[in-house]
């Protein structure tokens, strides 16, 4: 995962989602990502950070790719 951090004190993470092989950021509180990586719940340390982002951080899996996961799911 590419990490930017920027000058307002949040940090954009980039890569590849791991269903569709499209590149995705997110952008979040550099902060809370530093919680999370010492051993806070992620929704403890991002509580403003939407599901789906906080998501994309800890599997690589984006919207679209849950999405096709779940409808894949749904058919069978």
């Amino acid at each position: 995962m590419k990490t930017v951090h920027n000058t307002d004190g949040t940090s954009t993470f980039s890569a590849k989602c791991r269903i569709t092989n499209k590149s995705h950021s997110v952008t979040i509180p550099t902060f809370g990502y530093h919680l999370w990586q010492n051993g806070m719940l992620i929704q403890k340390a991002m509580p403003n950070v939407t599901p789906d982002d906080r998501e994309f951080l800890q599997s690589k899996t984006s919207p679209e790719g849950w999405e096709l996961l779940f409808s894949a799911r749904d058919e069978e």
